[in-house]
């Protein structure tokens, strides 16, 4: 056989695999996920539910962009999405080797291979049975959000039975500017009641918290630099033909002894006024801006906003919040209190886990936790918004530049942030510079962006991570003028 047939038929964006017997309990995870998928109708979405992997699918395979094989394993630590890479020897068949003996049959009898993955579900047990055990059931509800996301399917759309009035409103095109313990970033949007289309983004890393936790006095250099970064974008807003540009500022400013020094230079660079808005204001709008989307219309939703000098947990469905918090938690912050040798020894990292647990036991879990357990039925899904998130989605796709279609909604499996954490942990920042996806400026505060994450979800249970590119300023925008 050649690469010509599979080369002339017509190629499937995403071919989903869900593989195992559905008679022997959760052996039947894996088309159970199949056949989910198969009911969403995804435009270019191709789903096989089969009781195992045999040299036929070899066919499938080399007509479809990208594969994702869904399985389950008894043992297995939590649910974990790993690259599939063809075996070298393709001598044999078997149920555990499968996936990457079956791309290497793919390539050797058609010319090729798409880009695949293994989705495995932890299981109890594969005894005879037509009832999944109670892990298992979770694992299939986390594999399924985990697809969604990969084939880029929206399960739930604004505005069914017609669009809401607001989405009919005139749209005005407004900008914010966020003004962070480390960077600083633009949204210009065309706003319409509450729907957000974004026009242009734009981010820079001014280090506003640099040298500030000791004397709570903002530094003369990360102010001046800082607000030439609110200068440039503001000017970029008006070329844009923002109507106006709001100018926000948040934790560093917030606990400033200096704010009105920032104040006075932002008014002069500018001439406009700069807010300063509390935590709970933080917290509220970053929600509100998150679930301005509409795939997370009906979801009970745990927001993680990871910023430079406070992260913020917002649980809530919808308008409705339960719980919001703003901690002294932030990736420049602890990356002053920790100060990692260089490069990192494991003892750093150990000392980070153990005060970020900490941490989250003595702050954050006693008025979160309750709550959050009385929910658990609903299947809380922890989203993740702010640069650690973005630029650990960003990694993991191997991405150039930002690429809001590609990183919004990607997720996240545990074990991919927590080998990410060991990854950044063990390497001198010049190599992790060169990192794809990272930002070299980020380098830094990657360490501990990650080491605050890979700790929530073990602290709070959490297998996946959706990451949003929405947040604060989305709301921001929409708000009434200052």
């Amino acid at each position: 056989m050649n690469a010509g047939p599979a080369s002339a038929v017509a190629r499937t964006r995403w071919l989903v695999i869900g593989y195992g017997n559905t008679l022997r309990g959760d052996d039947a995870a894996g088309p159970l996920v199949a056949e989910r998928v198969a009911a969403w109708q995804a435009p270019g979405v191709e789903t096989l539910a089969v009781p195992q992997l045999t040299p036929e699918l070899a066919a499938a395979i080399a007509r479809a962009g990208a594969v994702l094989f869904v399985d389950a394993t008894v043992g297995a630590p939590a649910l974990s999405l790993r690259e599939v890479r063809p075996d070298p020897d393709n001598s044999r068949l078997e149920h555990s080797a499968a996936p990457a003996t079956l791309l290497a049959l793919t390539r050797k009898a058609f010319g090729q291979l798409p880009p695949a993955w293994l989705l495995t579900i932890p299981a109890e047990h594969f005894e005879f049975s037509e009832a999944l055990s109670p892990l298992a059931a979770r694992g299939v509800e986390a594999a399924l959000a985990i697809a969604a996301e990969r084939l880029q399917v929206q399960l739930e759309t604004a505005g069914k039975g017609g669009e809401p009035a607001s989405a009919r409103a005139a749209a005005v095109r407004r900008a914010v500017i966020d003004v962070g313990t480390n960077s600083v970033k633009l949204l210009v949007a065309d706003v319409a009641g509450e729907r957000v289309t974004p026009v242009s983004e734009h981010s820079q890393q001014t280090r506003l918290g640099r040298g500030f936790y000791e004397t709570r006095v903002l530094q003369p250099e990360p102010i001046a630099e800082t607000v030439r970064a609110i200068a440039r974008f503001a000017k970029l807003a008006a070329q844009a033909g923002a109507g106006r540009v709001r100018i926000v500022a948040t934790s560093a400013a917030r606990e400033a002894r200096n704010a009105t020094d920032l104040r006075a230079a932002v008014l002069e660079a500018t001439g406009q006024e700069l807010e300063i808005i509390p935590g709970e204001l933080e917290a509220r709008w970053g929600f509100a801006g998150v679930m301005s989307d509409p795939r997370l219309a009906g979801r009970t939703v745990l927001l993680l906003d990871v910023g430079g000098g406070s992260t913020e947990f917002i649980l809530g469905r919808g308008r409705a919040v339960r719980h919001q918090g703003s901690y002294p938690l932030g990736v420049v912050r602890l990356l002053e209190s920790l100060r990692p040798s260089e490069p990192p020894r494991p003892g750093d990292l150990t000392r980070g886990q153990q005060t970020v647990k900490d941490f989250l036991a003595t702050q954050v879990a006693p008025n979160l936790e309750p709550i959050l357990a009385s929910l658990r039925g609903e299947g809380v899904q922890l989203v993740g918004t702010g640069g650690t998130a973005t630029v650990l989605a960003a990694m993991a796709l191997r991405l150039e530049k930002f690429d809001r279609e590609a990183l919004d909604g990607f997720t996240l499996a545990r074990c991919q942030v927590a080998e990410r954490l060991e990854q950044l942990w063990s390497w001198p920042l010049a190599r992790r510079r060169q990192l794809p996806g990272l930002p070299p400026e980020r380098a830094d505060v990657i360490l501990t962006g990650t080491l605050i994450y890979d700790t929530v979800m073990a602290s709070f249970g959490f297998d996946t991570l959706r990451v949003t590119t929405r947040g604060l300023r989305f709301a921001a925008v929409m708000g009434p003028a200052p």
